[in-house]
């Protein structure tokens, strides 16, 4: 499953930060951040309209080795709801 985070209050690729860290959404999805992601199309489409974009993924090539986003592993289940609290676990 994707999850769309909102890390418009961090600098630009803040996620990178995240790699070998854990994080709570919700009051039991734990998730291990485990690496970067290459990207493909999909991040040219805006995740509220889906309109296509696809000078994002030209940046992102060229700017940041063609990553953005992040892979993870489940380490505790849980359902996920819009407005979720998340905490960056030690």
């Amino acid at each position: 499953a994707n999850i769309y985070l909102d890390l418009t209050t961090m600098e630009g690729f803040a996620e990178e930060s995240l790699v070998g860290r854990s994080l709570r959404i919700g009051p039991q999805l734990t998730l291990a951040i485990v690496q970067r992601d290459p990207r493909c199309m999909v991040v040219t489409l805006d995740p509220e309209t889906g309109e296509k974009s696809p000078a994002i993924l030209k940046a992102v090539a060229q700017n940041h080795a063609g990553n953005a986003g992040l892979y993870a592993v489940v380490l505790a289940e849980g359902m996920v709801r819009p407005g979720d609290a998340i905490e960056l676990l030690p």
